[in-house]
């Protein structure tokens, strides 16, 4: 199978910022289950992917990302679906929304 161009730091770029390593890691993992048609990553998984131990920090990075204009997010109570130009994430089983952004 083939695997979409993923961005590093010296090709992608947020407003005037470059991504940080963190960021990157976070849009890569979600741009691949995205491509991939999976469920968006939790939290829980993004930690492990970039070593980070705040849930709360990895949530912020993905509201960040989608300020940003990387994609667009729909948050659910306990999960999101991504959406990018030409893919989305799966949708979840469970599509209660989320009281902060309902």
């Amino acid at each position: 199978w083939i695997v979409p161009v993923l961005y590093n730091s010296s090709s992608r770029y947020l407003g005037d910022e470059r991504m940080t390593h963190n960021q990157q890691l976070i849009y890569n993992a979600i741009r691949r289950a995205a491509v991939a048609g999976r469920l968006c990553p939790s939290n829980e998984v993004l930690c492990t992917i970039t070593g980070m131990r705040s849930k709360a920090h990895i949530s912020d990075t993905v509201t960040l990302l989608a300020k940003r204009g990387m994609f667009k997010v729909v948050r659910y109570s306990n999960s999101r679906q991504v959406f990018f130009d030409d893919c989305k994430t799966a949708t979840p089983e469970y599509t209660t929304p989320h009281p902060r952004y309902s």
